[in-house]
Protein backbone atom coordinates (compact mmCIF):
# COMPACT_ATOMS: atom_id res chain seq x y z
CA UNK A 1 0.00 0.00 0.00
CA UNK A 2 1.45 3.80 -0.58
CA UNK A 3 1.70 5.18 2.54
CA UNK A 4 2.82 8.65 1.42
CA UNK A 5 4.23 10.48 -1.86
CA UNK A 6 7.50 12.59 -1.99
CA UNK A 7 7.13 12.79 1.89
CA UNK A 8 3.39 13.54 2.33
CA UNK A 9 1.27 10.65 4.00
CA UNK A 10 -1.41 10.29 1.77
CA UNK A 11 -4.75 10.10 4.02
CA UNK A 12 -7.29 9.77 0.98
CA UNK A 13 -7.70 8.33 -2.21
CA UNK A 14 -8.42 12.36 -3.21
CA UNK A 15 -5.51 13.38 -1.86
CA UNK A 16 -3.43 11.17 -4.14
CA UNK A 17 -5.70 11.56 -6.85
CA UNK A 18 -4.94 15.86 -6.73
CA UNK A 19 -1.44 15.10 -5.57
CA UNK A 20 -1.27 13.35 -9.47
CA UNK A 21 -3.23 15.70 -11.45
CA UNK A 22 -0.50 18.17 -10.66
CA UNK A 23 2.43 16.16 -12.22
CA UNK A 24 4.20 17.23 -15.24
CA UNK A 25 4.61 13.96 -18.10
CA UNK A 26 7.97 12.44 -17.35
CA UNK A 27 8.13 14.03 -13.98
CA UNK A 28 9.51 11.52 -11.18
CA UNK A 29 8.22 10.89 -7.36
CA UNK A 30 9.64 9.28 -4.66
CA UNK A 31 6.49 7.07 -2.55
CA UNK A 32 7.15 5.18 0.43
CA UNK A 33 5.14 1.71 0.43
CA UNK A 34 4.06 -0.78 2.99
CA UNK A 35 4.01 -4.41 1.88
CA UNK A 36 3.49 -7.45 4.93
CA UNK A 37 4.86 -4.89 7.34
CA UNK A 38 7.71 -3.84 5.78
CA UNK A 39 8.43 -0.08 3.99
CA UNK A 40 10.19 0.84 1.00
CA UNK A 41 10.92 3.78 -0.76
CA UNK A 42 9.89 3.57 -4.54
CA UNK A 43 10.41 6.04 -7.24
CA UNK A 44 8.12 6.22 -10.27
CA UNK A 45 7.90 8.26 -13.52
CA UNK A 46 4.49 9.69 -14.78
CA UNK A 47 3.48 8.54 -17.94
CA UNK A 48 4.21 11.06 -20.79
CA UNK A 49 1.42 12.70 -22.84
CA UNK A 50 -0.06 9.94 -24.73
CA UNK A 51 -3.32 8.95 -26.09
CA UNK A 52 -3.00 6.76 -22.52
CA UNK A 53 -6.69 8.24 -21.51
CA UNK A 54 -8.22 7.21 -24.57
CA UNK A 55 -11.88 5.31 -23.89
CA UNK A 56 -11.09 1.81 -22.95
CA UNK A 57 -12.68 -1.14 -25.13
CA UNK A 58 -15.33 -3.70 -24.05
CA UNK A 59 -13.51 -7.27 -23.88
CA UNK A 60 -16.05 -10.30 -23.26
CA UNK A 61 -16.64 -10.89 -19.46
CA UNK A 62 -14.58 -13.79 -20.04
CA UNK A 63 -11.47 -14.85 -17.62
CA UNK A 64 -8.26 -14.79 -19.07
CA UNK A 65 -5.21 -16.73 -18.41
CA UNK A 66 -2.92 -15.83 -15.67
CA UNK A 67 -0.57 -12.86 -16.52
CA UNK A 68 2.95 -13.37 -15.77
CA UNK A 69 2.74 -11.82 -12.40
CA UNK A 70 0.57 -14.06 -11.01
CA UNK A 71 -3.21 -12.65 -11.76
CA UNK A 72 -6.25 -13.97 -13.37
CA UNK A 73 -8.46 -11.23 -14.28
CA UNK A 74 -11.81 -10.79 -16.30
CA UNK A 75 -12.88 -7.31 -18.08
CA UNK A 76 -15.48 -4.82 -16.25
CA UNK A 77 -15.96 -2.88 -19.03
CA UNK A 78 -16.04 0.77 -18.20
CA UNK A 79 -14.72 -0.36 -14.69
CA UNK A 80 -11.83 -2.07 -15.08
CA UNK A 81 -10.54 -5.38 -14.54
CA UNK A 82 -11.28 -7.97 -11.66
CA UNK A 83 -9.11 -10.36 -9.82
CA UNK A 84 -10.54 -13.30 -10.42
CA UNK A 85 -7.68 -15.47 -8.26
CA UNK A 86 -4.01 -14.50 -7.05
CA UNK A 87 -1.40 -17.05 -7.17
CA UNK A 88 0.63 -17.37 -3.92
CA UNK A 89 3.70 -16.11 -3.80
CA UNK A 90 3.39 -14.41 -7.17
CA UNK A 91 4.36 -10.84 -7.59
CA UNK A 92 0.98 -9.99 -7.89
CA UNK A 93 0.31 -11.75 -4.42
CA UNK A 94 3.58 -9.68 -3.05
CA UNK A 95 2.00 -6.29 -4.36
CA UNK A 96 -1.07 -6.81 -2.52
CA UNK A 97 -3.44 -7.98 -5.01
CA UNK A 98 -6.43 -10.45 -3.77
CA UNK A 99 -9.17 -11.70 -5.20
CA UNK A 100 -12.13 -9.56 -5.49
CA UNK A 101 -10.56 -6.53 -6.06
CA UNK A 102 -10.89 -4.19 -9.17
CA UNK A 103 -8.26 -2.70 -11.13
CA UNK A 104 -9.50 0.62 -11.83
CA UNK A 105 -6.57 2.04 -13.50
CA UNK A 106 -2.61 1.23 -13.92
CA UNK A 107 -0.36 3.56 -14.84
CA UNK A 108 -2.51 6.21 -16.85
CA UNK A 109 -4.67 3.31 -18.53
CA UNK A 110 -8.16 4.32 -16.77
CA UNK A 111 -10.83 1.17 -16.35
CA UNK A 112 -7.85 -1.08 -17.43
CA UNK A 113 -9.32 -4.17 -19.70
CA UNK A 114 -7.07 -7.16 -18.94
CA UNK A 115 -4.88 -7.11 -21.91
CA UNK A 116 -4.07 -3.43 -20.99
CA UNK A 117 -3.06 -4.33 -17.12
CA UNK A 118 -0.93 -7.05 -19.11
CA UNK A 119 1.00 -4.52 -21.11
CA UNK A 120 1.22 -1.78 -18.18
CA UNK A 121 2.97 -4.40 -16.44
CA UNK A 122 4.81 -6.01 -19.53
CA UNK A 123 6.09 -3.05 -20.97
CA UNK A 124 7.67 -1.54 -17.44
CA UNK A 125 11.64 -1.72 -17.79
CA UNK A 126 13.41 -4.07 -15.72
CA UNK A 127 14.20 -2.50 -11.87
CA UNK A 128 11.01 0.00 -12.77
CA UNK A 129 7.14 -0.17 -10.61
CA UNK A 130 3.81 1.39 -11.96
CA UNK A 131 1.03 2.54 -9.83
CA UNK A 132 -2.14 0.23 -9.95
CA UNK A 133 -5.42 1.65 -8.61
CA UNK A 134 -7.95 -1.19 -6.89
CA UNK A 135 -10.64 -0.64 -5.78
CA UNK A 136 -11.41 -3.08 -2.91
CA UNK A 137 -14.99 -3.20 -0.58
CA UNK A 138 -15.79 -0.03 -1.72
CA UNK A 139 -12.48 1.45 -1.01
CA UNK A 140 -10.05 2.66 -3.28
CA UNK A 141 -6.37 1.60 -3.04
CA UNK A 142 -2.94 2.56 -4.63
CA UNK A 143 -0.48 -0.77 -5.01
CA UNK A 144 2.83 -0.82 -6.57
CA UNK A 145 3.80 -3.49 -9.51
CA UNK A 146 7.52 -3.91 -9.71
CA UNK A 147 9.19 -5.53 -12.59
Amino acid sequence: MIEAIDGQRLATFAHWTRHVAQLAPGAVVDLRVSRSGEQALVSVTAAPDSDAFAEATAEPVTPVRPLPFGLVLHSRPGVGSEVISVQPSSSGARAGFRAGDVITSIGATLAPTPAQVRRGVSELPAGSASLVGVRRDGDYQLLVVER
